[in-house]
Formats: structure tokens, sequence, C-alpha cells
């Protein structure tokens, strides 16, 4: 489209596309952010493995997940200091394997239950680093080539990218 004789690009995500990926774990590298961006992105992370399990965590399936998810996190060098969040952000197959070698029997069933995501038949979307960062004034989302298992977690990760967008330090500086 043309707007002020400039041809304006509309980004667009395709998720269940071959190699589009989209990191659950990815933290704001670049700007301002909230100081306490990490704790939203791990109580973020026990809503997405919710609807990934399609159903909320024992309370000790909780407690090993939360253990879990901050020791990603930590192993990824990646604290509450924001100078680190610009580096590689965890996977999921990272949080697995932290279930399984310290999360006990709980964590361990958790893994069990994320394996098809981690490893098996749904992983392509989790299988690696963000591929597409959804920058622009209109991005568009497709999620029709996600199987019917993946249209949940796809539009849970569609919403917060675009929560975290129109939320964003960049936004708020455009409306002033």
């Amino acid at each position: 489209s043309m707007m002020g004789g400039i041809v304006g690009v509309r980004p667009r995500i395709h998720l269940g596309a071959s190699g589009v990926h989209l990191n659950p774990f990815d933290l704001p590298a670049a700007g301002p952010a909230r100081a306490d961006g990490l704790m939203r992105r791990a109580l973020f992370l026990h809503t997405f493995v919710a609807v990934l399990l399609g159903g909320q965590p024992s309370a000790a399936g909780r407690a090993a997940l939360d253990t879990a998810i901050m020791a990603c996190y930590h192993q990824a060098g990646i604290t509450a200091d924001r100078r680190t969040w610009a580096r590689p952000a965890p996977l999921l197959t990272d949080l697995a394997n932290a279930l399984r070698t310290g999360g006990g029997q709980a964590g361990a069933e958790l893994a069990a239950g994320l394996a098809p995501f981690t490893e098996g038949t749904h992983s392509g979307l989790f299988a690696g680093p963000t591929t597409t960062r959804p920058d622009g004034h209109l991005v568009t989302w497709s999620l029709r080539d996600l199987p019917g298992e993946l249209k949940t977690a796809g539009t849970l990760l569609a919403l917060d990218a675009i929560w975290r967008q129109v939320t964003g330090p960049a936004s708020r500086r455009r409306r002033l």
C-alpha cells in the first residue's frame, strides 16, 4: 500500500510454516524494559505450559516448573539484570531437560507431557530461536498451517507478541 509516497511492507508471521519458530522464553533485549520483565516472562511461561498440557500442573508440578524456568534462564546467563537479556534465550527443550534432571517425579511427568512439543510431532514451532520479530505498524499473523493441537498455543504466543509490542516503550513514545 502507498502511504505518503512510501511503499509499506507488511511483515507476515506464518506460524506453522517450515522453519518459522517463536520462542516463548524471549525477553525484550533492546530499549528500556520493566525491571520485573524476567518475573513476568516466568509467569507467562507457567500459563504457556498449562496451555500446552491442557491444564494446570499439580502443586508439585508448578513448583518444579517454577524452579526449572529460572534454572533455564540462569544456565543461559540471564538474570534479573536487564543487561543480560540480550543473551540467547533458553528454549522449550532446555525447560524439558531442566524438569527431567532437577524436578523430581513431578518434573519428570511434566517433561513427559512436553515431549510432543520438544522432540515430537508438534515441536516445529518451538524447535529453535525466534526466526522473525513482529516489528512494524501492521503485522499479519497467520495460524492457518498450525495443526489443531497447536492453534491455542500459537494464538497465545501471537497475542503475547502483539501485547508486548503495543505496550512496549517504542509504542508509548509514538503515542506521546
